[in-house]
């Protein structure tokens, strides 16, 4: 499969760079560091107890690589069995691309800073854009939370208020 290629992408790929003959070396010896994986086919898999390891590398064919790996395999199918279940369709072989754990990480680092950048601005926004609108207006007093309250329910303050 083509998608199956590692990320070999460098400064060194560039088109001033790339056709010098100690690139071409040094890019051949950059191992691929993807593989397959023995993952849940769907969110209704039946895992077996104190045992929740999802990502199970494998070959290609889905044979395990190591002891460890054969032995949850082992107890993923048992569980299905137990279930009434078929670990053949519970379970599937993907490609995992190359640094897969790093990519999720920088997926979620990524979610957070947008979630945060959002937040700020959903909130900032009108404070700014209120304290603006109402240092304009004589006699209201300032106060943050008349931003986010609609027009129609601020009741403005006499003057004999001690909040003046």
């Amino acid at each position: 499969m083509e998608e199956e290629v590692g990320s070999r992408f460098t400064w060194r790929r560039l088109p001033l760079i790339r056709d010098l003959a100690w690139v071409r070396r040094d890019e051949a010896e950059l191992p691929d560091d993807g593989g397959f994986a023995r993952v849940p086919a769907s969110d209704s898999v039946v895992f077996p107890e104190n045992l929740k390891q999802m990502l199970i590398p494998t070959n290609e064919a889905g044979a395990p690589l190591d002891d460890r790996g054969a032995e949850l395999i082992q107890a993923q199918d048992e569980a299905a069995r137990k279930a009434h279940r078929d670990p053949a369709e519970d379970y599937q072989i993907v490609y995992l691309p190359p640094s897969f754990t790093k990519r999720v990480m920088a997926f979620m680092v990524y979610l957070w800073a947008t979630g945060n950048a959002i937040t700020v601005v959903a909130l900032g926004t009108p404070i700014l854009l209120g304290r603006r609108i109402l240092d304009q207006i004589p006699g209201i007093p300032v106060h943050d939370g008349y931003y986010f309250i609609p027009q129609q329910t601020y009741h403005h303050q006499s003057q004999t208020s001690p909040y003046h």
